[in-house]
């Protein structure tokens, strides 16, 4: 039986992965392993009693939960957290840099023959737009325009500037957002890559 749930889709891209010779990939991939069902634990995402649902690309992958969008704010801060001790006591060549994007959306959600399934543009989307980060920005957090707008109404301590759209292989546009905590998580980023018209969301705690 079908039915309509709405997700949040969280991407993860480790950055410079395919150059890393086979052990360090076990490694990097073991320690992302850690920080997502630690932040995962921690940020309550199986409070819908439903588990959150990892989908690996080898460079990282998707976490699909069906909770509070608002949890994500707090998987952020921890998986961030995580990954800051670990590159503060690490040589630079062992460091671990992520690059995350999350979207928000309806989906058709069923047991299929593979396992549950999941039909809709939520995690197409938030493929799209991970994809199409800049390389430029080491442990950036992005989110779609439809997060934002539950951002908005959430009252949290998040800062949010408009960056310019992304326009996917499909042709379709895509406006994201440069998501930033401080402290906690996300970059600043120059004017160069900002929205001709950024809006900048801000709210404080």
């Amino acid at each position: 039986m079908e039915e309509t749930k709405f997700l949040i889709v969280i991407g993860l891209d480790i950055e410079g992965y395919t150059n890393k010779p086979i052990i360090q990939q076990l490694k990097v991939q073991k320690k992302l392993e850690d920080w997502v069902l630690k932040a995962s634990e921690e940020a309550k995402l199986s409070d819908s009693g439903v588990a959150p649902k990892w989908i690996d690309t080898g460079d990282g992958g998707f976490l699909i939960y069906e909770t509070d969008y608002l949890k994500s704010l707090t998987f952020f801060e921890i998986f961030y957290r995580e990954l800051d001790r670990h590159n503060d006591d690490v040589k630079d060549e062992a460091k671990i840099l992520v690059r995350a994007a999350v979207h928000c959306d309806d989906a058709l959600h069923w047991q299929g023959k593979l396992g549950v399934r999941y039909a809709g543009n939520a995690i197409n989307v938030c493929a799209r737009i991970l994809n199409g980060m800049l390389r430029s920005y080491s442990n950036q957090v992005v989110c779609s325009g439809i997060y934002m707008e539950k951002i908005m109404q959430g009252g949290v301590a998040v800062k949010g500037r408009r960056m310019q759209d992304y326009v996917d292989k499909h042709g379709v546009g895509h406006a994201v957002w440069n998501m930033q905590k401080v402290p906690g998580f996300g970059v600043e980023l120059e004017t160069d890559h900002l929205h001709e018209d950024p809006h900048e969301w801000r709210f404080e705690s």
